[in-house]
Parts: C-alpha cells; sequence; structure tokens
C-alpha cells in the first residue's frame, strides 16, 4: 500500500492529497484519467481505505506515514512531490491541502518551472488570497 510510484507518472496529472488535511479529493479534480495519492497517518489510514473502496474507478494510492508526530506526513508529502519531479515529467501535480506550511516549497518548485498549484479547499478565494498575501509579505495590498 505505502510504495512510491510505480506506474510511469511522466505526462500523468498528479493529485496529491493531505488527508490528514483534508479528508476528500475535490469534486473539480476527480478525473479518471487522474492518479491520485492520498496522504495520511495511522490515525486516518481506516477512514482512507474506506474512502478508496467508494471511488473503485479511480486511480488511487494511499500512502501512509510510518512515523507518528507534528508533520511526520507533511514531511512525506513534500519529499514525494521532489521525488515525482526528479523521476517523471508530469503534466501536472496539485497539492490538496489548507496547510499554509507548503507555501515555501509551493513559490519553490514554481520558481524552478515545475507545474506544481495547490488547491485549498475549505477556504473561500478571497480567504485564499488574503492568507497567501500575508504569508509572503504583501500585507499592503489586503
Amino acid at each position: 500500500m505505502d510504495n512510491l510510484a510505480k506506474e510511469n507518472l511522466s505526462r500523468q496529472n498528479v493529485v496529491v492529497v493531505d488527508y490528514e488535511n483534508f479528508q476528500c479529493i475535490p469534486s473539480n479534480l476527480l478525473d479518471k484519467k487522474s492518479i491520485f495519492y492520498l496522504f495520511c497517518g495511522q490515525c486516518t489510514l481506516k477512514k482512507a481505505t474506506t474512502y478508496v473502496g467508494c471511488l473503485p474507478n479511480y486511480n488511487i494510492k494511499i500512502m501512509c506515514a510510518k512515523h507518528s508526530g507534528k508533520n511526520f506526513v507533511d514531511n512525506k508529502i513534500s519529499a514525494f512531490i521532489g521525488y515525482v519531479f526528479g523521476k517523471f515529467k508530469p503534466k501536472s501535480v496539485t497539492l490538496v491541502s489548507n496547510d499554509i506550511d507548503y507555501y515555501e516549497m509551493l513559490g519553490f518548485m514554481q520558481e524552478c518551472g515545475f507545474p506544481l498549484t495547490i488547491q485549498e479547499p475549505s477556504l473561500k478565494p478571497e480567504d485564499v488570497i488574503k492568507r497567501q498575501k500575508k504569508y509572503f509579505g504583501f500585507e499592503s495590498l489586503l
């Protein structure tokens, strides 16, 4: 269950879900051609497994952190995204999370030309923009 990408992710749309943070795949990303990775910890593994069982026609993999503690799942996600871009040339990678900790990685990857986006599904678009401007030091634009 917890394998690195065994299939070729080049020219694929890859969706990475921080399942500890947001426990579903947003409807706008559900596409049978995409490849999904749900990252969870031991406490959400059973729920993730049940969720995947409800979507049998989608290519969904569960990636479970072996250790528990602050940021273990976040660190595994960041390492996985780096691995995906290092080994493959995906069409796109979308990270689904409401965790502000990914902004530094997002900025770096985008500066380097990697097609990485973050979707923050629990926030209204204006709240996302406000939070990002504050994080990047553009409070005067609010």
